[in-house]
C-alpha cells in the first residue's frame, strides 16, 4: 500500500496519521505490517514515479531495520536511478545487518553518487539535530554533483 506523499508543510499531520508501530490508524492495520522485505517493488515504484525533466529533486528516506540481501537487483535500481533527481538516503534502524545498503558508496557505475547510508541502533535516543545532521550529510554532495552532471537543471 503505497502512502501519500509527504510535503514539508503538511509533515506533522502526515507522521501522526502515518506513523505507528501498532494498532489499527485509519484503513491501516500496523499490526499486519512487516515480517517481510519487500524493498524491490518499493523501489521500482520509486522509480517510476521520478520525472527526469522535474526542476525539484526528490528526497526518498528509506528507513529499514535490516535484511537487504538482494544486492544485484538493489544495485541495479540504484544505478538506473543514478540518472534521475532524486537522492536516496538508507536508514538502518537497530542491529540487523544492512548487507548491501552499508556498500552503497562505493557502488560503482553510476552517473552520481545518489545514496547514503547511516544505521542507528535507537533512533529515539538521537536529538533532532543529529538525526536531521545524518540525514542530510551526504545530500548537499549529491546536490552538487547532480547539478554539475544535469541530472538536475
Amino acid at each position: 500500500m503505497k502512502l501519500p506523499d509527504v510535503t514539508v508543510a503538511d509533515a506533522d499531520t502526515w507522521v501522526n496519521t502515518y506513523v505507528h508501530l501498532h494498532g489499527r490508524h485509519g484503513d491501516i492495520d500496523f499490526d499486519a505490517i512487516g515480517g517481510t522485505n519487500n524493498e524491490i517493488p518499493i523501489m521500482e515504484e520509486i522509480i517510476g514515479t521520478l520525472d527526469k525533466s522535474a526542476a525539484v529533486p526528490t528526497l526518498v528516506l528509506f528507513f529499514t531495520d535490516g535484511g537487504f540481501h538482494a544486492k544485484a537487483q538493489i544495485s541495479t535500481l540504484m544505478r538506473t536511478a543514478s540518472v534521475l533527481p532524486a537522492f536516496w538516503q538508507f536508514i538502518g534502524i537497530g542491529k540487523s545487518s544492512f548487507g548491501v545498503l552499508e556498500k552503497l558508496d562505493n557502488l560503482t557505475g553510476r552517473l552520481v553518487d545518489n545514496a547514503g547510508f547511516f544505521a542507528v541502533e535507537n533512533v529515539d535516543t538521537l536529538s533532532d539535530a543529529a538525526l536531521y545532521e545524518l540525514l542530510l550529510s551526504e545530500y548537499p554532495d549529491w546536490l552538487r554533483a547532480a547539478r554539475q552532471a544535469r541530472v538536475l537543471g
